[in-house]
């Protein structure tokens, strides 16, 4: 029962971090803190790849913002913890 009500605040936060992503997409670094909280989230809710996929994203599209580096590191711990140390550097 607990990991059910644990899973729905999950996805309650996700849903969040998606409209948010959404409503601020307008500025562009409000857009990347929005895309790059949403890999936060991701990684909190164990979906290691959802958020690689979100912090790749922050570098890709937003290359000239403070995140982009934060969002590399980001990368490099999640391939650190999963003991891919190649693909952590």
């Amino acid at each position: 029962m607990r990991v059910q009500h644990q899973d729905a605040i999950g996805a309650e936060r996700l849903v969040a971090r998606r409209r948010q992503v959404e409503f601020v997409s307008n500025t562009r670094d409000g857009a990347a803190d929005a895309r790059f909280n949403l890999g936060l989230t991701y990684k909190r809710m164990g979906r290691e790849n959802d958020a690689i996929q979100a912090y790749e994203a922050v570098w890709r599209d937003y290359p000239d913002t403070e995140l982009a580096n934060m969002a590399r590191l980001r990368v490099g711990y999640i391939y650190e913890d999963a003991g891919d140390s190649a693909r952590a550097v």
